[in-house]
């Protein structure tokens, strides 16, 4: 069973156990929640990428972090708009890794 059809399954139960609350209603969120953050956290088609000015991750063959910049119609990867990119996937940027005591 591949990742992404153990994701669809836990969809899947999360909605039924969310229903019939058996374990408790936090199940069905927590389910949800981790399925959510594992597709969003996967290469998505450069099509479906923000063109609100936020910072993602680009693909072209490497990866930078870049935005739209609506002024050129264009993905740019850095602050003055100058080195210009054609991607073909993006993702968000993950959030910082928290240290633990």
């Amino acid at each position: 069973m591949s990742n992404e059809d153990r994701i669809k399954w836990a969809l899947g139960v999360a909605g039924w156990r969310g229903n019939h609350r058996p374990l408790g209603g936090n199940y069905a969120l927590a389910a949800t929640t981790l399925a959510e953050a594992y597709l969003a956290s996967r290469w998505q088609p450069i099509e479906t990428a923000p063109k609100d000015g936020t910072g993602v991750l680009l693909f072209d063959g490497d990866f930078e972090i870049g935005y739209w910049d609506y002024e050129t119609d264009q993905w740019v990867i850095d602050l003055f708009g100058q080195t210009k990119m054609q991607p073909t996937h993006w993702m968000p940027i993950p959030a910082a890794p928290v240290a633990t005591p």
